[in-house]
């Protein structure tokens, strides 16, 4: 990878978008984990645990020194998802292109005095602050309308005590119906100074407005409670303010970055979180048990928008979602060469036609609905029920438009698309080439919007499309598109993407002929209820996987393959060159689909002339000895020892008895021998 030549790539592409009039920024959530911790629930399935915190707490101040030295940090409540006991955290840096945020006071008040002084500047009454019984803390039920302002209220009845329960005073406040203002704003003593729990406010400018009340009281504060609210089409927020944010996902920190409104800036904030995270230990991969080298498990959405909603393309353009998703659909390598281990219908990023098979239909006429005029929320309307996951979920969709201009969600008219199939890669430069891509593509089609029909894929999308050579040379089709539209990127720029994707498993020459096994895509479906996890996570079956066998120096009249005793169906790819898959089961759960099935590994692949075994290779899902490692490995140099031992070349004929099967009839996914189906047949 030339990254001198990618970054001279990306500022044409700049160019590109300019000379054509395209304005949209792009960010990005990458994600990281502990590697000395990989085994331990808070980094592999949790999204909480006993140290994600403290390491998010330093990355997020090294990220603020680096990208908002003038701005704050601010501890609020993140999401809640069902099935978590409690709301996640969130860590968010906020700051201002032209005015100072940060809170550098050295005054120590108490926090009725702060209270008395917030009340001073924002013209409401002291005398509604109100000291808490049994905590060492004060509230003022405060609230912003854009018409008439600041008010408040006094606090109903004669005592106020907070509920006993963890958590921020803001959060333990014991509401009755009759307070006339629902929100408050609370102020605790802590031995550093006060803490203060922000209310919810309606408008960006109402937040800096009290932030701003709060940094001229020259107190020694931190900031918890809630966010800056999120700018609609209505309220178009304020002009350079910016936030990043760090939180919890399951097994990984997720650091939300601010937007970049050009290449180079896109590569400084890309490259300046990776180089704090790893400055704190994170890390973004993992290994396996098994040796195999991972992403960090958790994903790394790109964003699109504008500068504001107002300014999305999208809401200047609606047949720029069609261009998308059309491209999308055609592009099968773009919803899985860039994705994670668990694709497939019931995945978090699924294809728009994976296990709907009339949401194609649906799709093209939403399609016709952008004829003429449209205004940005309609968009949200036509699109927000089309583009979901088998189970009605928007936010599970390979395209989300729940951040576009969608009426009905809270923060639904960002004027934001969201790419979700994109697994987080082990390297920043590997990312930003991913990005680049995206980048082109879209300048592509603002340029020249594809508006053909769509592909039925059917069951060639889980057949395949689940193998690593189709995908790379539908990839290799998108990249010939770009240089027709005047967009040239390199085939080599991706090869990384794709070795680390669709690993070579191992390689055998024999009798002239080369035999080579990748990892290829296995879709691991969701098991029944009886099987979920509490914390909002789902059980799937990953049992299963797919690897694909390459064939160089074949000659058909002579030569065949077989896999565990049953002849493969070749596929062939050009002289002398053959492909096929092989399905099965590697390992055993307690759970899972087909318990009647047991472990079909090692596979032995056998190179036949009729009757004749010329050569012989077994791959392994487990270590030799047919055993599943007990511990992760400690280092890259185990992973890759663990690596290679699954891997055995020239196994003698004698190891293996009796004849072989003919291939399989499987119409509806003729590349691949299922074993499954052969031991059930």
């Amino acid at each position: 990878m030339n990254w001198s030549q990618i970054e001279q790539c990306g500022r044409r592409v700049d160019a590109y978008w300019a000379h054509h009039g395209l304005t949209m920024t792009m960010g990005a959530e990458p994600t990281y984990l502990d590697p000395t911790q990989a085994d331990q629930p808070e980094w592999s399935v949790a999204a909480l645990g006993e140290t994600k915190l403290d390491r998010a707490q330093v990355l997020a101040q090294r990220l603020q020194a680096r990208f908002a030295p003038q701005g704050l940090l601010q501890h609020s409540q993140g999401k809640w998802y069902p099935g978590e006991t409690a709301p996640r955290w969130a860590l968010r840096c906020l700051w201002h292109q032209q005015d100072n945020l940060r809170l550098k006071g050295q005054e120590r008040w108490s926090a009725r005095q702060l209270l008395t002084f917030v009340c001073r500047q924002l013209n409401v009454p002291a005398s509604f602050c109100r000291q808490v019984d049994n905590d060492d803390s004060a509230v003022l039920l405060l609230a912003h309308d854009p018409d008439q302002g600041w008010h408040s209220a006094p606090w109903p009845g004669k005592r106020l005590r907070l509920i006993d329960c963890t958590g921020p005073a803001g959060m333990r406040l014991p509401w009755r119906e009759e307070c006339q203002v629902k929100t408050a704003l609370c102020v605790s003593q802590t031995a550093d100074g006060l803490e203060v729990f922000l209310p919810p406010l309606g408008t960006v400018s109402a937040w800096l407005e009290l932030l701003q009340v709060l940094r001229q009281s020259q107190a020694r504060l931190s900031l918890q409670g809630y966010a800056p609210p999120i700018p609609s089409l209505e309220d178009e927020g304020v002009a350079g303010f910016r936030q990043l944010s760090v939180t919890p996902d399951p097994g990984v920190i997720e650091v939300n970055m601010h937007p970049a409104a050009s290449w180079d800036e896109l590569v400084s904030i890309v490259t300046g979180v990776d180089e704090d995270a790893r400055a704190c230990g994170l890390v973004s991969h993992r290994y396996g048990r098994d040796g195999s080298w991972q992403g960090s498990g958790g994903g790394c959405h790109v964003v699109v928008g504008g500068p504001s909603p107002r300014q999305s393309p999208f809401a200047q353009r609606p047949d720029f979602l069609r261009s998308i998703l059309v491209y999308w659909n055609h592009h099968p390598a773009l919803s899985y060469l860039f994705s994670g281990l668990f694709v497939g219908p019931t995945c978090q990023a699924p294809r728009v036609d994976e296990a709907r098979h009339e949401a194609l239909y649906e799709l093209e006429l939403a399609f016709r609905e952008l004829e003429g005029e449209l205004e940005p929320a309609m968009l949200g309307r036509i699109f927000r029920d089309l583009l979901v996951d088998v189970s009605g979920n928007g936010h599970r969709s390979e395209i989300c438009v729940d951040k576009l201009f969608d009426p009905v969600a809270p923060g639904g008219q960002q004027g934001l698309l969201e790419f979700r199939a994109l697994e987080m890669p082990p390297d920043p430069h590997m990312n930003l080439t991913l990005m680049l891509l995206l980048r082109a593509l879209l300048g592509r089609l603002w340029k020249s919007p594809k508006k053909t029909n769509l592909r039925r894929l059917g069951t060639q999308l889980h057949d395949r499309y689940m193998l690593p050579t189709f995908l790379w040379d539908d990839l290799m089709a998108v990249l010939a598109d770009l240089r027709e539209h005047g967009l040239e990127l390199e085939p080599e720029w991706f090869r990384p993407h794709f070795e680390f994707r669709f690993p070579l498993l191992g390689s055998c020459r024999c009798a002239g002929v080369l035999l080579q096994l990748r990892q290829a895509l296995e879709p691991w479906p969701v098991l029944g209820e009886g099987a979920q996890q509490a914390g909002g996570s789902r059980a799937v079956d990953s049992s299963l996987q797919r690897v694909e066998v390459r064939l160089s120096g074949v000659n058909r009249e002579s030569h065949r393959v077989a896999c565990n005793g049953h002849l493969l169906p070749l596929h062939e790819l050009g002289p002398g060159e053959y492909l096929a898959a092989v399905r099965f089961r590697a390992w055993q759960f307690a759970h899972s689909l087909h318990p009647t099935l047991g472990v079909q590994s090692p596979l032995r692949f056998d190179l036949l002339e009729g009757d004749r075994i010329l050569g012989s290779c077994r791959y392994h899902t487990l270590n030799r000895d047919g055993q599943a490692w007990e511990s992760l490995p400690g280092d890259r140099e185990e992973a890759e020892a663990r690596r290679t031992c699954r891997f055995e070349k020239a196994v003698r004929a004698s190891d293996w008895t009796g004849g072989w099967s003919e291939p399989l009839p499987n119409p509806e996914y003729p590349l691949t021998l299922d074993l499954r189906l052969a031991v059930l047949a």
